[in-house]
């Protein structure tokens, strides 16, 4: 649903993913990775509409630096990622997938991550770091404080002269999406901490969050389920190399 839109409501983040995988290597850091649901969601997806001819099948590797605090979900993520790769590679997708251990609340931990970053998104035609499913953990007053001063490092140094962009993906709960909710604080976040920047990529006015749900059917029972998500997309400003 992310990256097809089928309501028509997320229009702006399908264009993002489209636009990220129309160069020949992109980079995507997805952060927290979990088990790779995030990820797996956007590559299968991709592969699926290359086969059935929906978009142009030129050579693309994807280079992924997945972060994550679990050691169990960064070993189950890989061992996915393996089972996809040779049918990514049946429609010319590539990939090389980085595993490090990373704590979203430690600054060290963050700086590490952020030289990976660096390292591994070179000659890449496009940045992206996904964020997913983190709400449950960042509401928390104390979290989100500790925590926001590592999103303004990786926000930081992800923008360049490339296409660069963020993707907030979360559930679709009152939380989330109320005048008080999470991504009303992300919002103020990022206009506040990143306002510097603001002028040179989307303007802030244009920064909103998108919900849509749909019909899924069960893949084994024989039933249909409501699958929804709410999604903020953050593109980050054009400049002269990273800062």
């Amino acid at each position: 649903m992310l990256m097809l839109d089928p309501k028509g409501k997320l229009e702006n983040v399908s264009d993002a993913f489209f636009h990220a995988f129309s160069g020949n290597r992109v980079f995507i850091a997805d952060i927290p990775a979990g088990s790779g649901a995030a990820i797996l969601a956007v590559l299968t997806t991709l592969a699926e509409l290359r086969k059935q001819e929906r978009i142009p099948r030129n050579p693309l590797t994807v280079v992924i630096l997945a972060g994550e605090l679990s050691e169990f979900a960064r070993d189950y993520a890989n061992s996915m990622l393996g089972k996809v790769k040779k049918d990514l590679a049946d429609q010319a997708i590539s990939i090389e997938f980085h595993l490090r251990a990373w704590d979203a609340l430690d600054k060290f931990s963050t700086s590490s991550l952020v030289r990976e970053m660096t390292l591994h998104s070179q000659d890449a035609a496009a940045r992206m770091v996904i964020l997913a499913n983190f709400s449950g953990f960042l509401n928390s007053s104390t979290n989100w404080n500790k925590a926001k001063t590592q999103f303004e490092e990786i926000f930081r140094y992800s923008t360049d002269e490339i296409f660069s962009t963020a993707i907030w993906v979360e559930p679709d709960k009152n939380n989330v999406t109320n005048d008080k909710g999470f991504f009303s604080r992300v919002t103020t976040w990022f206009r506040s901490s990143i306002q510097g920047f603001l002028g040179k990529g989307r303007n802030s006015e244009e920064l909103s969050f998108a919900c849509s749900a749909t019909k899924v059917k069960h893949p084994l029972k024989d039933h249909e389920f409501r699958s929804s998500l709410t999604v903020l997309r953050f593109d980050l400003p054009k400049v002269g190399g990273a800062e």
